[in-house]
């Protein structure tokens, strides 16, 4: 008896270390994991349509997978100039678990209030801050105008067609990280390129402080890229404002949190940020 309690149990840790390895293999990637009712996505949303025509040839080709996020798969188009994320949607529906107990009306309530506010951050970053997220498309209304056949690679390389139709998705520049290309320069003491690349975070700062937008993630290592000498916030599941705030507080809020955040990391490295232009 317990020898086969033992070999059941061994079978059930077995069974679930494949899954988890198979889970990572996959870097959590699955299709039911991005779909969703893009109808009801637009009872809970003011995400404006974009232009759908414009985008026909960044469609052409495959995207493939690139990582994942709290909020987002990401994909990269073939010639890398491209980002197409995918919000992880089952994040956001009740357990079967809290279905079946009196729970399910709350955690219902609840999930829905975070999609709401992952929605609306979508849209501060595509409306109000384009420019400084690289942000140029966004699609979560249903439409017949989208490839119906659209591959996407998976980390494994394996192919997946989906009708694009059907998805809720997001197009932005893709550009490489900003703050390893300034641990780069540091490394090198290249202290003036160092220099330039932290001020033009600085500035995207003050950007947003002056709309009056927060950001609940400053990662600086993953969170920001650097395109075209400017600097692009690359995360764009985070933004929100405090109406309650007035501007000149929104603005000094913002700009203190972000500049503890790079004078931090600065002090890390033991670069003098007084040097910086704030």
């Amino acid at each position: 008896m317990f020898r086969k309690s033992f070999l059941i149990s061994l079978l059930i840790l077995f069974t679930l270390g494949a899954g988890r390895s198979w889970y990572a293999l996959k870097k959590g990637f699955n299709i039911n994991r991005i779909t969703c009712d893009l109808r009801a996505l637009e009872k809970i949303s003011e995400i404006p349509s974009s232009e759908i025509k414009d985008i026909f040839p960044l469609l052409d080709s495959p995207y493939f997978f690139l990582g994942s996020g709290r909020q987002c798969y990401a994909f990269i188009s073939q010639d890398g100039h491209t980002v197409l994320k995918i919000p992880r949607f089952d994040k956001y529906n009740s357990s079967l678990v809290a279905r079946a107990t009196n729970l399910s009306r709350e955690t219902k309530n609840e999930k829905t209030k975070r999609l709401k506010c992952l929605l609306e951050s979508f849209r501060i970053s595509y409306e109000d801050l384009g420019f400084q997220t690289g942000v140029f498309f966004l699609h979560f209304h249903k439409t017949d105008q989208c490839p119906r056949h659209f591959k996407l690679v998976d980390a494994l390389g394996r192919s997946h067609q989906i009708d694009l139709n059907q998805y809720g998705f997001i197009l932005q520049e893709y550009a490489p990280l900003l703050f390893p290309l300034v641990s780069k320069s540091l490394t090198q003491n290249d202290f003036e390129g160092a220099t330039i690349k932290i001020q033009a975070f600085i500035h995207l700062l003050k950007e947003q402080a002056a709309l009056g937008i927060f950001n609940k993630d400053l990662n600086l290592f993953k969170n920001f890229s650097w395109f075209e000498n400017r600097v692009l916030q690359i995360d764009i599941g985070d933004f929100y404002r405090k109406p309650h705030l007035s501007q000149a507080q929104a603005y000094e809020a913002i700009l203190q949190e972000g500049t503890q955040a790079i004078n931090k990391w600065l002090l890390e490295r033991n670069f003098n940020y007084k040097n910086i232009d704030y």
